[in-house]
C-alpha cells in the first residue's frame, strides 16, 4: 500500500511540474512574455490548476459515492426480495458481522470488480427465487443518483455547483451504463450480463443461487466438506467458457480436497485444463492454482510444469493475504517442488497467525487442516482413478 501511495505522489508531482513547465514555456514562446511577466502570471495559473484539481476531486468523490450507492442498491433490492445480508465490499475492504453483533473489517478482492454486496438467498428451489431484482438494484441506484445530480445541475445557476453536479451525474450515468450493458471485465460478468443470463437459463439461475449460498456458508466458517452435497457437486467436465459452470467446478474441487480425494481432484482438473484456451483469464489462473497444488503434492512434476508459471506465481503472491488457498499453493510449491522446508513452515505459521483476517473462514479452516494433515502424513488421500 505504501509503495502504491508513493507512486501516486510521484506521479502527481510530475504532472504538477509538467504543468508549470508548460505554462512558463507557453508564456515565453507563444505570448512573448518576459520572465518577470511570466512569474507574475503564476498565481492565476495556480488558481486554474487548483480549480481543475477540485473538479477531479469531485469526480473521484462522485465515483466513490456511485460505487457505494451501487452496492447499497444491490442490498436494498436483495432485502426487498427476502435475501439476508452476508458482507459488503468496497474495493478490497469487506465489512461483515462476526456473529456477535460486532462489525469486522477484512480484505478481499476480485479482479475486475470494485465492490460486492453479498447476500444469501431465501430457502426454496432456485427456479422460484427472485434473482433479477437483486442484480438490477445497483444499476437502478446509479441511475437514480445520476438523475438527482442532473436535476441539481439544471436547477443551479452558472458556476461551480452546476459543474460539480454535472460531474457527479456523468460519473453515475457511466456506472449505470457500464454495469447495465452486458459485458465482462477481466472475465467477470457484470450485472447486465448476469440479468440476461439468469432470465433465460434455468441452469445458470440454479448455479447462481448455489454459489451465493456456498459463499455465505464459507464466510460463516462452514468447510467445503460440510456443505450440503448438492451445493458443490459437479459431474462431468464443465464448459470452460461458461464462468458459472467453472466457478461451480472449483467449489467441487475444494470439496474433494477437503475430503481427502486428491487423486480425483487432479484427474478432474487435468480434464478441464485441456480447455484452458477457452477459459476466462481469472478462472484459468484459479484452475492453474488448484492443478499445481494437486500435482505438487502427488509429485507429478509434468503437471506442475504445465500449469505453474510466472503469471500464476504472481497471481498467488498477490492474493495470498486475501485467499488462503493461494497461501496453501505457495506452501505446496515450497515443500514439494522447491524442497524448501523452512519456507514451507514459515508460510504455514503465517497462515495460522493470520487466519482470523481472512473473509472465507470455512476455506481457511479447510486449507489449514489439509496442510497440517499433509505435514503429519495423516491426509486421507484416495486411490488414483482407473487409468491415472
Amino acid at each position: 500500500m505504501m509503495r502504491q501511495l508513493r507512486l501516486v505522489l510521484v506521479f502527481a508531482a510530475v504532472v504538477v511540474g509538467c504543468y508549470y513547465v508548460g505554462f512558463l514555456a507557453a508564456s515565453f514562446f507563444k505570448h512573448g512574455c518576459s520572465l518577470a511577466a511570466a512569474c507574475g502570471r503564476l498565481p492565476q495559473a495556480t488558481h486554474d490548476l487548483l480549480a481543475a484539481l477540485g473538479y477531479v476531486a469531485v469526480g473521484v468523490a462522485g465515483l466513490a459515492a456511485g460505487l457505494l450507492a451501487h452496492e447499497a442498491g444491490h442490498g436494498v433490492a436483495g432485502l426487498m426480495s427476502g435475501y439476508r445480508p452476508v458482507s459488503f465490499r468496497l474495493l478490497s475492504l469487506v465489512f461483515t458481522g462476526d456473529g456477535r453483533g460486532r462489525l469486522r473489517v477484512r480484505r478481499y478482492g476480485i479482479a475486475g470488480t470494485f465492490g460486492q454486496c453479498l447476500m444469501e438467498p431465501p430457502a426454496g428451489p432456485a427456479d422460484r427465487l427472485p434473482v433479477v431484482a437483486y442484480n438490477l438494484g445497483g444499476i437502478v441506484a446509479n441511475a437514480l443518483l445520476a438523475l438527482a445530480a442532473a436535476g441539481v445541475a439544471c436547477a443551479a445557476g452558472p458556476g461551480s455547483v452546476r459543474i460539480e453536479a454535472g460531474v457527479v451525474a456523468a460519473v453515475n450515468a457511466y456506472l449505470a451504463l457500464v454495469n447495465g450493458i452486458p459485458s465482462r471485465a477481466a472475465g467477470v460478468p457484470n450485472d447486465g450480463c448476469n440479468v440476461r443470463c439468469l432470465r433465460h437459463d434455468a441452469g445458470a439461475r440454479r448455479l447462481f443461487v448455489q454459489q451465493l449460498r456456498l459463499n455465505a456458508a464459507l464466510q460463516r466458517g462452514v468447510r467445503p466438506a460440510q456443505v450440503p452435497a448438492g451445493w458443490a457437486e459437479w459431474h462431468g467436465v464443465p464448459d470452460a467458457a461458461d464462468a458459472m459452470q467453472l466457478m461451480q467446478f472449483l467449489f467441487h474441487v475444494s470439496r474433494l480436497l477437503d475430503q481427502g480425494r486428491l487423486h480425483q481432484a487432479l484427474a478432474d482438473l487435468t480434464a478441464v485444463w485441456e480447455q484452458r484456451s477457452r477459459m476466462l483469464p481469472l478462472l484459468r489462473r484459479e484452475v492453474a492454482c488448484e492443478l499445481t497444488f494437486c500435482a505438487a503434492v502427488l509429485q507429478r512434476q509434468d503437471r506442475v510444469e504445465q500449469a505453474y508459471g510466472p503469471d500464476v506465481a504472481r497471481y498467488a503472491g498477490r492474493y495470498r493475504r486475501m485467499m488462503s488457498g493461494k497461501q496453501r499453493l505457495l506452501w505446496a510449491v515450497a515443500r514439494y517442488v522447491e524442497h524448501d522446508e523452512a519456507r514451507a513452515q514459515a508460510l504455514l505459521r503465517e497462515l495460522e497467525d493470520r487466519r482470523g483476517s481472512y473473509l472465507m473462514a470455512g476455506e481457511v479452516a479447510s486449507d489449514l487442516a489439509i496442510m497440517h494433515a499433509l505435514s503429519a502424513g495423516t491426509y486421507p488421500a484416495d486411490a488414483p482413478p482407473v487409468g491415472e
